[in-house]
């Protein structure tokens, strides 16, 4: 098997986009991807926030709550 995993939020958001238009038009969708967007660009603010902090020598936790796992 081998090659690059898929990205599953954008293969959702190019099912689910009108291609003329550009546009996600099925509201539960846009509103799904647009709530999963919001999360993954937390986590990786939130990922990025703690690297920072485990490179200046502090104490960071690596622990995932039970909802995160």
């Amino acid at each position: 098997m081998g090659g690059v995993p898929p990205d599953w939020l954008e293969l959702m958001r190019d099912m689910h986009t009108n291609k003329q238009t550009g546009e996600v038009q099925d509201p539960v969708a846009r509103e799904l991807l647009a709530t999963l967007s919001k999360q993954k660009e937390d986590k990786e603010a939130q990922l990025q926030q703690s690297q920072l902090s485990v490179n200046d020598g502090s104490t960071a936790s690596n622990m995932l709550s039970r909802e995160e796992i």
